[in-house]
């Protein structure tokens, strides 16, 4: 699909089975379904139709629905905080656009305004930017 032109059209004048792709990736997004032959079926159309249209259709979020958010967190150096933040926004319900990580360049000047609530071995700071 490389150069692709995206439309914006209402669903009632579509064939319902676009509908129907949208509502089976809406129920593997909410585990609803553990399959994708599992969604297909709950939706009511074939799991070919399904591969067929998944990557070509989505559904349309006005901008009035959702709120675009930046969030700057400071992590510590630890495996597994990084993907506890992911999954806290993630599992209510968040879209993560972008995530942009840095080692912390002026460490004494940060760990000197929030010693109180830093170790030393601190050195990450991260920023979020979410769909809500």
């Amino acid at each position: 699909m490389k150069n692709s032109a995206f439309l914006l059209v209402n669903q009632e004048v579509l064939p319902q089975v676009f509908t129907k792709v949208i509502q089976a990736k809406e129920y593997l997004r909410t585990a609803q379904a553990s399959s994708t032959t599992e969604a297909a079926k709950m939706a009511g159309i074939s799991r070919s139709v399904f591969y067929k249209y998944k990557d070509a259709v989505y559904p349309y979020h006005g901008k009035a629905e959702k709120q675009i958010v930046t969030i700057q967190v400071v992590l510590y150096d630890r495996p597994g905080v990084l993907m506890a933040v992911i999954s806290a926004f993630y599992n209510e319900g968040a879209n993560i656009l972008t995530i942009n990580q840095n080692i912390v360049t002026h460490l004494d000047e940060f760990y000197k305004r929030h010693k109180d609530f830093l170790p030393t071995y601190y050195i990450e700071e991260l920023h979020l930017i979410l769909l809500l």
